[in-house]
């Protein structure tokens, strides 16, 4: 006689290894914004204003004024553009492992051309429209033009940072001006202000760095290093 039990436990497994495999789909923060499902069509009509409240990500090409609440704040299906202005709040259930997913790709390559944990290689000018004006709140920031505080529990990725961004793990910009607070790497290309972190890391600027190990340029210093 066979056991059932097998059969029972796939079946009840099915439903939400299926959720999770769609939250991966689109909740996994893009780097260059790029669709989640390439099969369809981009959005190329213009921005749709959203006033007062909306949730995020959006499957249309938007601009939300008020609170933004969701998952991520960004993109996916047809979208390729969202603007922001207010705040902005998210979390998903699987931002823990694509935390650990990020740990496991932030050692250090001395022969990677990723600029994300590449020792020579610093974050490329991103041509993107995309501004988010106001408090950011969330996990993960994508990869856009934010202006004012920005708080993520993993990462930063702004492409350029204005203002206050404080984050758990990383921030990682083109470049920054104000106050960048990382738990582990602050990683921009060029900055003008104050990054603390346990590793902090500017190709060119005039700024101020607090942490373990502090490189400017081609100068490494332990704990304080500064340039102006």
């Amino acid at each position: 006689m066979n056991n059932p039990v097998p059969k029972r436990l796939t079946s009840q497994l099915s439903i939400p290894v299926t959720c999770l495999l769609l939250l991966f789909q689109f909740l996994i923060p893009r780097q260059g914004k790029a669709q989640c499902f390439r099969g369809w069509n981009t959005d190329t009509s213009a921005l749709r204003t959203r006033n007062i409240i909306f949730t995020t990500p959006v499957a249309k090409n938007s601009t939300i004024n008020g609170l933004a609440i969701g998952f991520q704040p960004n993109t996916w299906h047809e979208a390729r553009l969202l603007n922001i202005n207010g705040i902005s709040i998210s979390a998903s259930p699987i931002d823990p492992f694509i935390a650990v997913l990020y740990l496991s790709t932030s050692l250090p390559d001395k022969f990677g051309d990723d600029d994300f944990n590449s020792r020579h290689s610093y974050p490329a000018i991103d041509m993107s429209k995309e501004t988010y004006n106001g408090l950011i709140v969330g996990s993960f920031s994508p990869r856009v033009k934010c202006n004012g505080v920005n708080i993520a529990a993993v990462m930063n990725y702004a492409k350029t940072m204005n203002g206050l961004s404080v984050a758990g793990l990383f921030n990682h910009h083109y470049s920054f001006k104000g106050v960048l607070v990382a738990g582990i790497r602050n990683k921009t290309t060029k900055g003008k202000g104050l990054q603390i972190g346990l590793l902090n890391r500017c190709q060119e600027g005039k700024l101020v760095q607090i942490g373990l190990l502090n490189r400017i340029g081609k100068r490494t210093i332990p704990f304080i290093n500064f340039q102006f």
